[in-house]
């Protein structure tokens, strides 16, 4: 993902990531766009990041580490971490649809999710904690 978002870099106004298992409806993309670009001080939706501020963050995105491991997991997460630390908001709307696999057809499918998911959640929870009880 990094790559791709580097090379777009801000030739486009906004990326849209998402998780492998997930299927976007068509008409999604058409309705995050419409609510970032309805508030100037929402950094994201769903999973639609508005560029010029994932350029701001994008470097240190990429090289985060754990006890000195670089991490390839909990994008989602993080970005919409980053998007809080600098004032930006993140937005919802039930609008927008999506499919993904939940739970996994198998168990190691399904244990291989909840590794990640678990990865996320403490990777990112002191971030996030400055967000929900400043």
């Amino acid at each position: 993902m990094y790559t791709a978002f580097k090379a777009m870099g801000s030739s486009v106004d906004y990326l849209q990531a998402c998780d492998s298992d997930t299927v976007l409806d068509p008409a999604s993309s058409v309705e995050m766009k419409r609510v970032l670009e309805d508030d100037p001080m929402a950094g994201g939706v769903g999973g639609y990041v508005e560029s010029s501020l994932l350029l701001k963050f994008l470097e240190d995105w990429y090289s985060r580490a754990i006890m000195g491991s670089h991490c390839n997991f909990w994008d989602d997460h993080h970005l919409t971490d980053r998007a809080l630390s600098l004032g930006y908001a993140t937005k919802y709307t039930n609008r927008s649809r999506c499919l993904t696999e939940a739970p996994p057809a198998t168990y190691f499918c399904w244990l291989n999710q909840q590794t990640r998911w678990c990865k996320s959640y403490f990777s990112e929870w002191r971030m996030a904690k400055r967000h929900v009880f400043p």
